[in-house]
């Protein structure tokens, strides 16, 4: 019989690879708030596995390997995914994460989808968002743009469009 997925795990969850996960460990407790639920170490000390948390959701990280195709987000060529977080207040969490070393891409505003956000680096490149719903009276009505959305579904169908013949000059023979 299959167990109960265990306290703090979802059905879907990152899981990230750093090349130095003890260190990683480290930054996203010092500056993002992170809590560390369990940490396998081998004999030298490095972490091999981790969960880690934030209110009642966790997600993993583990060191980045060869064996297993894996690489940290600093290695790779572009962006290969990035985690979004929920936090109670926005501009805290910001300084925070700031005096710890992070880099900041974007600081914390207000979005039109109904959050206050603010988009950060950790040390080895991994991308974290940051946000807090807003208040219903804050949240922007959407903008009308209706022509570009028009040109862009134009060009798209203009290019599903098969070319079109020319007509024969000659009627075909029927043998």
């Amino acid at each position: 019989m299959a167990r109960k997925i265990p306290a703090h795990h979802s059905r879907v969850m990152p899981y990230l690879h750093y090349y130095d996960p003890n260190a990683a460990l480290d930054f996203l407790v010092k500056a993002f708030g992170f809590s560390v639920r369990f940490a396998h170490r081998g004999d030298s000390g490095r972490v091999l596995h981790a969960q880690v948390g934030v209110g009642d959701t966790s997600f993993m990280l583990g060191p980045a390997q060869q064996d297993f195709r894996s690489a940290a987000a600093s290695a790779l060529p572009a962006l290969h995914a990035s985690v979004w977080c929920y936090v109670d207040d926005v501009d805290a969490h910001c300084e925070r994460a700031r005096a710890a070393g992070a880099t900041i891409l974007r600081e914390p505003r207000d979005q039109p989808y109904g959050v206050r956000e603010y988009d950060a680096l950790d040390r080895e490149g991994q991308e974290w968002y940051f946000c807090q719903p807003l208040d219903d009276r804050k949240i922007a009505p959407p903008k009308r743009r209706a022509a570009p959305k028009r040109k862009a579904r134009k060009a798209v169908a203009a290019r599903k469009r098969p070319a079109k013949r020319k007509p024969r000059s000659k009627p075909r023979s029927r043998r």
